[in-house]
């Protein structure tokens, strides 16, 4: 049996409906999505062979594929998976938003799109899109017991795939300080988000690139348009360098379209601006989550924010639960490994407006760079997040 350490449990139990990076890592596990991506590619997975005719895509899957208990999985399995998604509010049914129509026909599942997407076979790559049948599922593993401290997954005997070298089990277990938990033996592997590489720099860490950025959100009241001169002004005036610096470079991938280069103002005339927009108020909540590099990167963002003379006040949130702080540190996962997957997201997609959707689907659909340079320029002109920066995985393991 493996133990893995995580940081928080799923958010959701029916995996079809999750997103968050955990559930992404641990039910990833025990579904069987028609695609895989390999970090460079989209490969086959539970498909055997695909067309694509035009806006239409022929899917057919492996004959002896099967749930955790045996039964035998078809075709109108996937496609129950797939309704079911789209009669659900959840991150699955944005990527299905270009999905005009779906249906089987002589054991085929068939995907009329309203327009071209070059990027339809990596959506499918999303881990949700797989059977689940009253907690059946038809992945490598599955899970066997669970409570709020961790989930046990158990190898599925009846997997199509190849799981002879796997480990019979697989445990994500909770526990804060998840490098302390290693060095005493209660876990083989830590979590996947940053530490302090130089205290375990010895001890050989896996370090890899991920699809996890660094980013400071602004509250829904300073999400109004009106305060966008304001937060177009955070944003010209975040020294990310500094940051890099200050992390000694290790967690940051270079990050080339960090939404600030375009669009300039002023300092002196926004920063009057923003006061005015801000009704004089004196304080402004800066919020983490008590993880590290967060706090580290709190203190050099008050720094930075004071010397703009902005009141900037720390406080930390607890990771998962709604936060009304007028700015604060998150991490965006985003499934997929494009650089426009940060761009295309269902986040700017709503925050920017009818236009910029329509701009999206004009990209996803010629992939014109033109297309991309003005979404680009929106994100930067609106500001309505600000990406610090994209990091890497690393983790220890035995």
């Amino acid at each position: 049996m493996k133990t893995i350490a995580i940081d928080h449990l799923p958010i959701e139990k029916n995996p079809i409906y999750s997103n968050d990076f955990n559930s992404a890592y641990i039910y990833s596990n025990i579904m069987l999505p028609l695609f895989k991506h390999n970090g460079k590619a989209v490969r086959k997975n539970a498909c055997k062979n695909f067309k694509i005719i035009g806006n239409k895509y022929i899917i057919e899957i492996y004959d002896n594929i099967k749930y955790n208990n045996g039964q035998q999985v078809n075709i109108n399995d996937y496609y129950t998976t797939f309704k079911n998604i789209l009669n659900k509010k959840c991150y699955a049914k944005y990527l299905l938003e270009n999905v005009k129509k779906i249906y089987v026909k002589k054991n085929r599942l068939i995907f009329i799109l309203k327009h071209k997407d070059k990027f339809f076979l990596e959506k499918l790559t999303f881990f949700a899109f797989s059977p689940y049948n009253n907690g059946l599922t038809c992945g490598p593993y599955c899970i066997s017991k669970k409570d709020h401290q961790f989930i046990l997954l158990s190898k599925n005997k009846y997997s199509f795939l190849n799981t002879k070298n796997n480990s019979s089990h697989l445990k994500f277990i909770y526990y804060k300080n998840d490098v302390q938990a290693f060095f005493e033996g209660k876990v083989d592997r830590t979590n996947i988000t940053t530490f302090p590489v130089e205290q375990i720099h010895n001890m050989k860490p896996n370090i890899f690139d991920s699809n996890m950025f660094f980013v400071v959100k602004f509250s829904p009241k300073l999400m109004n348009n009106r305060y966008r001169k304001f937060r177009k002004f955070i944003s010209n005036n975040i020294n990310k360098e500094e940051i890099n610096k200050s992390l000694k470079k290790t967690y940051t991938i270079k990050n080339d379209f960090l939404m600030n280069n375009n669009c300039k103002l002023s300092a002196k005339k926004t920063r009057k601006k923003s006061r005015k927009l801000l009704n004089n108020e004196s304080k402004l909540i800066l919020g983490y989550t008590d993880f590290y590099p967060n706090g580290k990167i709190a203190s050099i963002l008050k720094e930075q924010l004071e010397k703009l003379n902005l009141n900037i006040s720390n406080k930390i949130y607890e990771l998962c639960k709604a936060t009304n702080y007028d700015l604060y540190i998150d991490i965006i996962y985003s499934p997929f490994f494009s650089e426009e997957s940060l761009y295309l997201s269902k986040y700017f997609k709503i925050v920017n407006g009818k236009l910029y959707r329509i701009l999206c689907g004009l990209y996803e659909s010629t992939k014109m760079k033109i297309f991309f340079e003005i979404i680009k320029f929106i994100c930067s002109y609106n500001s309505n997040i600000i990406p610090l920066f994209k990091n890497k995985y690393i983790y220890l393991e035995r």
